[in-house]
């Protein structure tokens, strides 16, 4: 018998499921935070190249105060250009060559109305540094590290790197899930979290903070993938979906969390610290968060599930019989001899068998193209003509409206036509944006694009849990996340295409849209089944009796 067998005795969603669900919720924050933190600490700021020498003219002399003092230091080392409106435009990659020209000569010329220009003066690249203004930004790693001009492609370069090690995360720590268990996986990645954003927070230089930030990004998706399969596992069927929306609206929880510690600390260093001191409270809860009961009957250990069993029923109030475990033989399916009774299952199976391999294709098929609708939506919106912080607000209340309400949208018709209506808007919506005009109008049907991609992403991520089976359930979500940033490394290759044809992006969006959303219609509808325990289960979840033969000869051979 399956450990869905048993949840309607223990209870679906019980008071120990409810703890579970509450205290694994804020472990998605983290990934959250760290996917959106390049936005505040490496916002842009205006900034001019550096005239060293002349930091120390004494402007008193000149009869200067402060503000006239800071105005022609830069007025006069800066090439610029007047517009008719009497505003100033400066370059921010060039100076003139004043290199032997004191301020006070240069004051002079000024005085005398035969102020520098390019006949006079060379115009160099800044060979001293830059001058930053701080007045409009907090100190963010732009400055610390010099990443403007023609540095600048290094924040692009460290946000791809950094789904990088989202790549090699989603897909190692499921292994490692699968293998060793979904608590100890948690556990490391939470230190790997804790010690990696403190080494970040005091990089000495760019490539500390790149390799760091990396690792982090690492653990983050790690530890959201394995919180969110192990709350999701104590479920039972008919509350999975709910269950799995709630988590959902952690991400966008998460990045409303840190637009609040960025608008108070400026300081990209402290910033990083905050959280890392937020987080760090994550270990006082690990003795709360227990093993999944389905990880451990899928490796055998039999008395510590009876032992995670009865600390479930105690806390949620339930007595069980003293033959409760004879009457619920939840490991008869594994007296069977096979597969997974020889060696540990692992990514390779999920591709073994015809139905596990193709529902597992179209599943990475929809991780990807929520990706790239997402980001593409993203960029394709750009700004809503507010601060950055407001702008994250409203990005955060449409996501978790959404998510929201989706909910109920899934258990009315089901995940299978609801994630294709979630599509279906998204494409729809992006290929509109293409004809729309720049405004307001195009950012409000951006929004509805985003919207539909937030409630798809919503049910992408309930399908694996409930399609897969227990042995490969970590490691396949894994490799969906996965496959899905491998889309978010390309995004830079993506903005190319508004310099070769505008519409590229947007058209690649309505197309990957459009073909997730015909391919679901290959995935079996989900909504009150029981989880698949074993390979077995998997290839013949959702399938009718006497669809099941033909699967079953592909089936791994009993040892």
């Amino acid at each position: 018998m399956a450990f869905d067998d048993l949840l309607p005795t223990l209870g679906e969603i019980g008071t120990y499921q409810k703890i579970i669900t509450i205290l694994l919720y804020v472990f998605k924050f983290p990934a959250a935070a760290n996917v959106l933190a390049i936005v505040f600490i490496a916002a842009p700021a205006d900034h001019w190249c550096s005239v060293s020498h002349w930091d120390t003219a004494n402007c008193t002399e000149l009869r200067l105060n402060e503000s006239e003092c800071a105005f022609f230091k830069k007025h006069l080392s800066i090439p610029h250009t007047i517009a008719h409106d009497d505003t100033i435009t400066y370059d921010q990659c060039r100076k003139y060559d004043v290199a032997h020209v004191s301020f006070a000569d240069a004051m002079t010329f000024y005085a005398e109305n035969t102020n520098q220009s390019e006949v006079i003066y060379d115009v160099i690249s800044c060979d001293e540094g830059w001058t930053y203004d701080r007045e409009l930004s907090g100190l963010t790693i732009t400055q610390s590290f010099d990443l403007v001009c023609d540095r600048k492609y290094l924040i692009n370069l460290s946000q791809s790197l950094f789904f990088v090690g989202i790549l090699i995360g989603s897909a190692t720590f499921g292994g490692i899930a699968d293998r060793f268990g979904r608590r100890v996986s948690l556990i490391l990645c939470n230190v790997i979290i804790v010690i990696s954003w403190v080494v970040s927070a005091f990089s000495p230089n760019f490539i500390t903070f790149v390799v760091t930030r990396s690792v982090d990004a690492a653990a983050c998706f790690g530890s959201a993938i394995i919180s969110y399969v192990i709350a999701t596992e104590f479920i039972g069927p008919s509350k999975r979906a709910f269950v799995s929306v709630i988590l959902t609206t952690a991400f966008p929880a998460g990045y409303l969390l840190l637009t609040l510690y960025a608008y108070f600390i400026n300081n990209w260093r402290y910033l990083l610290l905050a959280l890392h001191l937020t987080f760090v409270l994550y270990f006082f809860v690990f003795i709360f968060v227990p093993e999944s009961v389905r990880w451990q009957i899928s490796k055998g250990r039999y008395k510590q599930a009876q032992e995670t069993v009865r600390r479930v029923a105690e806390i949620n109030k339930v007595k069980l019989e003293d033959d409760f475990f004879y009457k619920h033989n939840i490991y008869k399916s594994k007296e069977t001899g096979t597969l997974e009774k020889t060696r540990d299952p692992n990514l390779s199976d999920l591709f073994r068998t015809p139905i596990l391999r193709k529902r597992t294709i179209v599943l990475i098929i929809v991780w990807m193209a929520n990706n790239l609708i997402f980001y593409g939506l993203h960029l394709s919106t750009g700004s809503f003509g507010v601060n950055i912080y407001l702008s994250f607000l409203i990005s955060g209340i449409v996501e978790m409206t959404a998510m929201l309400l989706i909910m109920p949208m899934i258990e009315v018709i089901g995940r299978r036509y609801s994630i294709i209506a979630c599509l279906a808007i998204s494409g729809v919506a992006s290929f509109v944006v293409i004809f729309t005009p720049i405004g307001a109008a195009k950012t409000s049907v951006a929004m509805v694009g985003k919207f539909g991609i937030a409630c798809s992403w919503a049910v992408g991520l309930i399908y694996p849990i409930e399609v897969l089976p227990t042995v490969t359930r970590s490691v396949g979500v894994g490799i969906c996340s996965s496959a899905s940033r491998l889309v978010a490394i390309a995004t830079p290759l993506v903005l190319l295409l508004y310099d070769v044809w505008s519409p590229g992006p947007l058209v690649l969006q309505t197309a990957a849209a459009m073909l997730a959303a015909g391919l679901c219609l290959i995935l079996p509808e989900t909504r009150g089944k029981k989880l698949p325990e074993t390979l077995e289960d998997g290839e013949t979840f959702g399938i009718k009796m006497r669809e099941i033969f033909p699967s079953m000869e592909k089936l791994p051979a009993k040892v």
